[in-house]
């Protein structure tokens, strides 16, 4: 155990745990942000808080988006709920839960308006833990042909996974750490880890493997083109047939696998875009519109206004006063 823990710990890094610090939930510049992935030569675990923001423009419209990850990801809900979509199925996390993403699962997280506007800014929401899979690699036998359980039904363990991550949490903060907190990092990280493997992880039937993963594998290859191609004219329709859909199977497909529908989800990249160019460039609507792949100004504006609750011309004035 010591062997591996100090593998992964570099000399010029005295914590196990990369902190990312507090995220802000609707914050604009957490909106746009492209997940992080754990660069495990820096350390095998990194803890992040995800808090409260009540007052920003992009409040209404926070959503993790569909993503995966090497990282065995951990995510024990504080106050408020959100809706979790894990390779297909979905989730709904209340106070007190803790969630488990195996490495490579699919997943998206979107959250109630009211954990956003309920609570005063900076109010802890949840607490998200990555470990790596290189060390968990190491540690587990028959890591590749195994997944996590999402949840457990014992409330004495969430409450004690829940309580790991609060203290790791707390570590964070540099009035209490001292040159040895990285050893205290590594234990909880382990006994949290044990606990994982002692109560959740359970090997994947081959029939059940199979079909999980050629779920994800048409999810993720309807993300990416969609990603490279959301400027473009796309549509439902298009996008359906290309994938050798129906119409109507794709709609539900998509939706019951990431919670969203299809439109929904070309309407917030194209929003995203839209918002970034409108802070980084002097171009008008008509243009942007264009550059982001709606039809016209008055469909960036009527989107734009749907996600963001502020017009495209409001957006751009708020965020030059912002940086004045």
């Amino acid at each position: 155990m010591t062997e591996s823990f100090r593998a992964y710990h570099p000399s010029t890094s005295p914590s196990a745990l990369q902190s990312k610090g507090s995220v802000r939930l609707g914050a604009p510049d957490d909106h746009a942000a492209p997940m992080q992935i754990l660069d495990e030569s820096r350390g095998p675990f990194r803890i992040v808080s995800i808090t409260a923001h009540s007052h920003s423009a992009y409040s209404a419209s926070h959503i993790v988006e569909n993503h995966w990850h090497a990282a065995l990801e951990v995510v024990a809900t504080l106050v408020g709920h959100s809706h979790h979509y894990i390779d297909g199925r979905e989730y709904i996390a209340q106070p007190g839960d803790v969630f488990v993403i195996s490495p490579y699962s699919f997943h998206s997280v979107i959250p109630d308006i009211t954990t956003y506007v309920a609570y005063p800014d900076d109010t802890p929401v949840a607490i998200v833990l990555h470990i790596g899979y290189q060390y968990m690699d190491y540690l587990i036998p028959n890591l590749a042909s195994s997944v996590f359980q999402v949840r457990t039904d014992d409330p004495s363990l969430r409450e004690r996974e829940a309580a790991i991550l609060r203290e790791l949490l707390h570590l964070q903060n540099p009035s209490v750490r001292t040159v040895y907190t990285h050893i205290l990092e590594g234990s909880l990280t382990n006994e949290l880890l044990y606990l994982l493997c002692s109560t959740h992880l359970q090997p994947e039937r081959a029939a059940i493997s199979t079909s999980r993963h050629k779920h994800i594998a048409r999810l993720q290859q309807i993300i990416e083109y969609t990603d490279e191609h959301y400027t473009e004219r796309l549509s439902q329709q298009m996008v359906a047939q290309k994938f050798h859909f129906s119409k109507e199977y794709f709609a539900r497909f998509f939706k019951d696998s990431t919670g969203l529908t299809y439109m929904d989800y070309l309407s917030k990249k194209r929003c995203s875009l839209a918002a970034q160019l409108l802070t980084s460039t002097d171009e008008s609507l008509t243009s942007i519109a264009q550059n982001c792949g709606f039809s016209d100004a008055r469909g960036l504006i009527l989107h734009f206004k749907k996600e963001y609750h502020i017009t495209p011309h409001q957006y751009r004035k708020q965020q030059t006063q912002h940086t004045d």
